[in-house]
C-alpha cells in the first residue's frame, strides 16, 4: 500500500476523529469495502475476492490521495 503524510488533515486523521484508526496502519481494505471502521479494518479478504465496483472504489480513492495538494507520497508498504 502507499503511504502519504496527512499531517495537514489532523482534524480527520487525528487521534479521536473520525479518520483517526488509520493513523500508523495499512487501511487498504477499507477503501475497497467502503467500511471506514474498525470492524472494517478487521475484514479479511484475498484481493482476488473484491468486485469490480470495489476496485473501482479503491482506484477512486487512490486518486485522491495521489492529486490532494497537501497529502504528499512518503512510500510504499510492501
Amino acid at each position: 500500500g502507499e503511504v502519504y503524510d496527512v499531517t495537514s488533515g489532523k482534524d480527520f486523521y487525528g487521534k479521536g476523529k473520525s479518520y483517526g484508526f488509520f493513523s500508523g496502519i495499512d487501511g487498504t481494505v477499507v477503501f475497497f469495502t467502503g467500511k471506514f471502521n474498525e470492524e472494517g479494518l478487521n475484514e479479511q479478504k484475498n484481493i482476488l475476492e473484491f468486485t469490480a465496483p470495489e476496485i473501482k472504489a479503491m482506484t477512486e480513492w487512490s486518486k485522491f490521495y495521489e492529486e490532494h495538494e497537501e497529502y504528499t507520497y512518503v512510500g510504499t508498504l510492501n
